[in-house]
């Protein structure tokens, strides 16, 4: 009898385990906007499920020895194997210890309930693929057969059930596939007992009963060597099947219990913790993010890195909100530095070789945009007896660049120069009159800098049409200021950094920013962290110019791709007249790059 014989194995697992990551985490983000959650807070329990997840699936498997050592602060031991049971288990606790650890008022556990069986069943499609968890021998027509390379040959091939000239394996039951119908089956079951269920938590706890009930079927048609936790054999059933049916059964006598003595519990409704407490919950993700590293595929490192930094920035901002009027608001944002340090010990660094110097390119297009205000003031005297003339402006503007850098780095030491483009609009109201003008804006910048470990400094040179803004001008004089904005031909470059890039640095730059500098981004001054890597990624914060506050970066994705965010806000200088509070206004920049024509040649240190 021909059986089906599966010709692509490896990059099935991991492609499959990617969606079904991804997917999970759309569709629980997306409940957590539509019902409202506190998004930080939500986002960041997700962060800490799945690192309990990973933690667990392989947890189990390191031997005391080895975890030991790993409590005594040495290297965490690499791992490959996955346990189902193990992750669903840690997962599981991360539930329903992450509603307590951040206060968390709404019901949270049963939005994953539909979540597991899909994402498991996606998994298991990759499984399928690759041939691991696969199933007993078998003659069935649907039985399919693996080729070399794969687990089933390799373990058939050990217990001499093959020999070395058989390039597929016996037929197997397609015990992935079992599976799979049995996770359907749970997210029908779930859909009919959705409305029934009355507590909360109780559609997750049926969740996992039934995909435990599930897999205790299928025990029954896997190979015992494809286990790789809770495989032995005890009578008729593995300990795998004897560990999850009591698991099931006590999970069904308590959701039985909970419905029996059912009172309605009306959800609660999520208040904003302070900031600091979740920044402390912040700190401890991250070190656990950290410690267990090496346990995580890239994809997952730049999703954790990423939400943890944009949680990051979004607390920094809150805190300064509430505490803008507290002496001591710059040492709870110097805080944040701690969790970006942690976070750069995750990254893959590269050791530079001082006598290797590497050449390439690197191409850049990005925007800007910004609603802004000001204003100009000429008058005379002095204190009490200034008389002056006031004129508030609305600022927009929007603008488009391009570039192109040559990139040369020896070491510690690299040579930047490159030119840029940009072109855009500039719209600025006089609010006494309510006076309109416009202005189309182009500029070609020239620019060169040079980088070293401790420092580094810039300049270049900006021409075409540009227009700049007043930064909240006062001057003696006579008459009334007519605009905001200065056109003009020319305009400087200049960038100076000081300290150790990939630790702690403080810069300013003048009229440096890409794509534009012009009109909005002339003056930055702040203090900055190479979060501890080799590649240039970099965060920044610091003060800008008309009060504003900026938060910038710089980050390479596996060294050909470069993301440059720059947010800047700040409190505006008219007054609502329906409020006796300023509104807050923002400028963004995002600059995006792509690395390409890499060269590299051995040559003598620099000097």
């Amino acid at each position: 009898m021909e059986h089906f014989v599966i010709t692509i194995n490896g990059p099935w697992y991991e492609f499959f385990y990617n969606i079904s990551f991804w997917l999970a985490l759309v569709i629980l983000i997306a409940e957590g906007i539509f019902r409202k959650f506190p998004l930080i807070k939500w986002i960041l329990i997700l962060v800490f499920i799945r690192m309990l997840f990973i933690i667990g699936s392989k947890i189990v498997h390191l031997p005391p020895h080895d975890f030991m050592s790993f409590i005594d602060g040495n290297k965490l031991p690499d791992i490959h194997q996955q346990s189902f049971l193990g992750a669903l288990i840690f997962g599981g606790t991360g539930i329903i210890v992450s509603k307590y650890l951040f206060r968390f008022k709404h019901n949270i556990s049963d939005s994953f309930a539909f979540v597991l069986p899909v994402a498991l069943a996606i998994m298991r499609i990759g499984c399928f693929g690759a041939g691991c968890c696969h199933g007993k021998i078998s003659n069935l027509p649907w039985a399919v057969s693996y080729p070399v390379n794969t687990l089933p040959h390799y373990h058939q091939f050990q217990e001499n059930l093959i020999s070395y000239t058989d390039f597929v394996s016996l037929p197997v039951h397609p015990v992935q596939l079992y599976e799979i119908a049995g996770l359907i089956a749970v997210i029908l079951l779930l859909f009919k007992f959705r409305k029934t269920l009355r507590i909360q938590g109780n559609l997750l706890m049926l969740s996992v009963a039934l995909i435990f009930i599930v897999r205790f079927i299928t025990e029954f048609f896997r190979d015992i060597q494809a286990h790789t936790f809770l495989g032995e054999k005890i009578w008729f059933f593995t300990t795998t099947q004897i560990v999850i049916l009591p698991s099931a059964c006590i999970l069904l006598y308590i959701i039985r219990k909970r419905e029996h003595g059912f009172s309605k519990v009306k959800e609660g409704i999520a208040t904003e913790e302070s900031p600091m407490y979740t920044f402390f919950i912040l700190l401890f993700l991250t070190f656990v993010f950290a410690r267990f590293k090496s346990w995580f595929v890239l994809s997952e490192i730049i999703f954790i890195y990423a939400v943890l930094s944009f949680s990051s920035v979004i607390l920094v901002i809150q805190i300064i909100n509430q505490f803008s009027f507290s002496r001591y608001r710059w040492q709870y944002i110097s805080m944040f530095i701690l969790p970006f340090i942690l976070m750069s010990q995750t990254m893959p660094v590269q050791k530079n070789d001082s006598t290797l110097t590497t050449k390439f390119k690197t191409i850049r297009i990005g925007f800007a945009s910004g609603n802004f205000d000001n204003y100009y003031s000429i008058g005379r005297g002095e204190g009490c007896d200034r008389v002056s003339n006031t004129e508030y402006f609305k600022q927009k503007y929007y603008v488009a660049g391009a570039g192109i850098e040559f990139n040369r780095q020896q070491g510690n030491n690299q040579v930047n120069f490159g030119f840029n483009g940009i072109f855009g609009e500039q719209h600025e109201t006089r609010i006494s009159d309510n006076y309109e003008s416009d202005n189309t804006i182009f500029d070609i910048n020239p620019y060169a800098s040079f980088e070293t470990n401790w420092g580094g400094a810039g300049a270049g040179i900006h021409a075409g049409k540009l227009a700049f803004i007043y930064e909240n001008k006062n001057e003696d004089g006579s008459g009334f200021p007519e605009s905001g904005t200065k056109l003009v031909n020319f305009y400087p470059q200049f960038y100076l950094r000081v300290g150790p890039r990939r630790w702690f640095y403080a810069d300013y730059h003048f009229a440096d920013n890409f794509p534009s500098a012009l009109p909005g981004f002339k003056q930055q001054i702040g203090v900055g962290s190479g979060l501890g890597s080799r590649n240039g990624t970099n965060l920044r914060f610091g003060y800008s110019l008309n009060d504003f506050y900026y938060v910038s970066g710089y980050f390479p994705i596996k060294n050909k791709f470069v993301v440059q965010p720059v947010f800047l806000w700040g409190p505006s200088q008219i007054l609502d007249p329906y409020s006796t509070t300023a509104k807050t206004n923002y400028q963004f920049s995002l600059g995006l790059g792509y690395r390409f024509d890499y060269k590299e040649e051995y040559t003598k240190k620099w000097k």
